[in-house]
């Protein structure tokens, strides 16, 4: 079966729209994780907590998870917000708001985490 010329045009654009997609989440993944690193690098001394906000407490939040849930059971928002402070300064109002809106919103989050009931993630 031949293709006419606009159902050729309609799949490659179909073809370079899936891959600027693809690259456009891997952009907002290394721009995130260039972010934590700067936050990292800032929070060092004795005492002292990185600062962390947007993707960066995605991608922490997402390490600390796997840390602390080997078997991926779940863990409730409030405990992985509670696991980042430990570590981290949350730029936020509602420190808990901010951490359910960065590991349950997006399609970055989708990524990283699954969500298994009220509150509760389980990474990936």
């Amino acid at each position: 079966m031949t293709m006419n010329k606009g159902q050729f045009v309609e799949e490659w654009d179909n073809e370079l729209a899936a891959r600027e997609a693809e690259l456009l989440s891997e952009l907002e993944e290394v721009r995130g994780k260039r972010e934590h690193l700067k936050h990292l690098r800032n929070g060092t001394g004795v005492g002292a907590k990185g600062v962390i906000r947007g993707y960066a407490i995605l991608d922490a939040a997402h390490e600390l998870a796997k840390a602390k849930d080997p078997e991926q059971r779940g863990l409730h928002y409030n405990d992985i917000t509670d696991l980042l402070l430990e570590e981290y300064q949350i730029v936020g109002k509602d420190r808990y708001a901010t951490v359910n809106a960065a590991i349950g919103a997006g399609e970055r989050a989708k990524q990283k985490f699954d969500r298994t009931g009220k509150g509760i993630f389980r990474w990936k």
